[in-house]
């Protein structure tokens, strides 16, 4: 996991030089959102990620694009690993509304930003409780999310990897694994 002030130093460093780059000056919107992962809740006390706990994801949306370009109407939503279930309640929000998963029966998060601004950057939160029981042989956890605007889609970033817009991932030695049958002879 990223330090997220280092995300955010970099995030900023970036939106600075966008901004006093005369070509990038009324520019598109320039979006990121890398993605965190981090143990919430560690039910078992066993300090790895195992049936029970709670993974918090963080996202950190900002705009680095040019002067005069805001990402309007932007909505952030999220799909979420299948052995897995959204806290209902622990969504958040620093900047708009949080519109699904703070009500019973919501499966998913989805936040209305609104528009962000150049150099701006808006934090979304949510917890995911991870099933217990848990599959046999599945050695992760793993969530994807999307901004759209009016101007431009992304797709959420592991920071933790090279790839870009990659599914943010959550390993664990402790998750359940098939055991494998022996003789000594």
């Amino acid at each position: 996991m990223i330090n997220r002030l280092a995300v955010m130093a970099l995030f900023l460093a970036s939106g600075v030089a966008a901004q006093s780059d005369p070509v990038a000056k009324g520019g598109s919107p320039d979006l990121s959102a890398p993605m965190t992962d981090s143990l919430q809740i560690d039910a078992d006390t066993s300090l790895d990620v195992s049936p029970g706990d709670t993974i918090r994801y963080s996202v950190l949306i900002g705009n680095a694009g040019g002067a005069s370009s805001p990402a309007d109407n932007s909505v952030f939503t999220a799909v979420l690993d299948s052995n897995t279930a959204l806290v209902v309640g622990s969504v958040t929000t620093t900047q708009g509304s949080v519109t699904s998963g703070n009500t019973g029966g919501d499966t998913s998060p989805i936040v209305n930003i609104g528009s962000l601004f150049v150099g701006a950057s808006a934090t979304v939160t949510f917890d995911v409780l991870v099933d217990d029981p848990f599959p046999m042989g599945v050695m992760q956890i793993s969530a994807q999310g999307t901004v759209t605007s009016t101007q431009q889609t992304i797709d959420t970033d592991d920071p933790d990897t090279v790839d870009p817009s990659d599914a943010t991932v959550t390993d664990s030695a402790q998750l359940p694994v098939e055991l494998q049958e022996f003789s000594v002879e």
